[in-house]
């Protein structure tokens, strides 16, 4: 996506780790101990999402953190910072399309679609390279130039904080700001979206998106150039911002900790057009053992469904923002030729 974390080189500290790695023995002696009842297999099935989503994003976290976006000003020129800027895009993506097609088609391969193949997006091999290459090119170009400006702008004291890694505030710290961050991410995405919806700017920016009426992991390459720039710059703008104002009342995060919050945004943003209810996709991967939270806050993979689905709804990429601007609907049931639906798709607006 557009807004990537900016992360230096440097070893990853493993401030986060101790409390995942509790966390999954724990998990593997709760998994243990299930009983062959029904709710000791959902409970199971639970903590397997829950280890699975995490050691994923730990994994793609701790290897994105040793990337070089912010460079030592006396030796790095603009052409080498852009050409990082572009790899770490890269292997953010579309390893993420890679990872959640696995988790789709296997790991998960025994839950139902949405909806029927025969309604699913049809790729070939050279069509999906064709709309990506068109899409990808200019998208790589504007994020190789933004990130260019900014880190070599930077006042000492900003280039100062950028590479900030200093020991970890803890748990606790970690979990507020990424709550909070998450908060405002998920409200740019609303707004963004929402912007996107009126009819004087659906035409040309987002209707091409929208002619996926039951999405998959190919739908996040199904963007114009423009829509993708607003849908990700927009939420990734207003969760980095949230960071640094946070910083401003003490708070501070590690280079892993950073990746790890931004890098589960670009893991809902791409894994909302799963398909199918993956559990591996949820609003807050630390806590994502209490199913309450995603039930409540994320609405799952369903939310943004329903949105491809009826269009004039369900703007947030989580529920949340929806439900607080009345605008939040349930996964309807897909039926062909159902007059609203085609209404919906036909005239969508904000």
């Amino acid at each position: 996506q557009v807004c990537n974390p900016r992360v230096v080189m440097g070893k990853t500290p493993p401030s986060a780790v101790p409390a995942v790695v509790l966390g999954g023995v724990v998990a593997t002696v709760v998994w243990a101990a299930s009983s062959d009842s029904q709710k000791s297999k959902k409970r199971e099935g639970v903590w397997k999402a829950w280890v699975m989503e995490n050691v994923t994003l730990l994994a793609m976290a701790g290897f994105l953190a040793k990337l070089a976006l912010v460079p030592p000003k006396e030796r790095t020129s603009r052409l080498s910072t852009a050409i990082k800027a572009t790899l770490h895009s890269m292997i953010a993506t579309e390893t993420t399309w890679v990872l959640q097609t696995v988790f789709a088609k296997w790991v998960y391969g025994h839950l139902e679609y949405f909806g029927p193949a025969d309604a699913r997006p049809k790729y070939t091999v050279w069509s999906f390279l064709d709309a990506y290459l068109k899409l990808f090119i200019p998208i790589r170009l504007v994020n190789a130039i933004s990130v260019v400006h900014e880190t070599h702008s930077m006042t000492d004291q900003q280039y100062a904080a950028a590479i900030y890694d200093g020991p970890s505030q803890g748990l606790l710290s970690f979990l507020f700001q990424f709550a909070l961050s998450r908060a405002m991410f998920d409200l740019g995405f609303f707004g963004g979206h929402y912007l996107i919806h009126h009819p004087k700017l659906y035409g040309f920016i987002h209707r091409k998106h929208h002619e996926h009426f039951e999405p998959t992991v190919v739908t996040n390459n199904n963007f114009s150039v423009l829509d993708l720039i607003i849908e990700a710059m927009v939420p990734f703008t207003a969760g980095l911002g949230t960071l640094a104002a946070l910083r401003t009342f003490g708070f501070r995060t590690t280079r892993f900790e950073r990746a790890f919050i931004t890098y589960s945004w670009l893991w809902y943003l791409n894994g909302s057009h799963a398909g199918k209810p993956l559990p591996v996709v949820s609003i807050f991967p630390p806590l994502s053992f209490i199913p309450a939270i995603d039930e409540v806050l994320g609405g799952g993979v369903a939310h943004h469904h329903a949105h491809h689905r009826l269009v004039r709804c369900n703007y947030g990429i989580a529920a949340w923002p929806d439900k607080l601007f009345g605008t939040c609907k349930e996964l309807p049931a897909l039926r062909t030729g159902d007059e609203d639906q085609e209404k919906s798709r036909s005239a969508p607006a904000a």
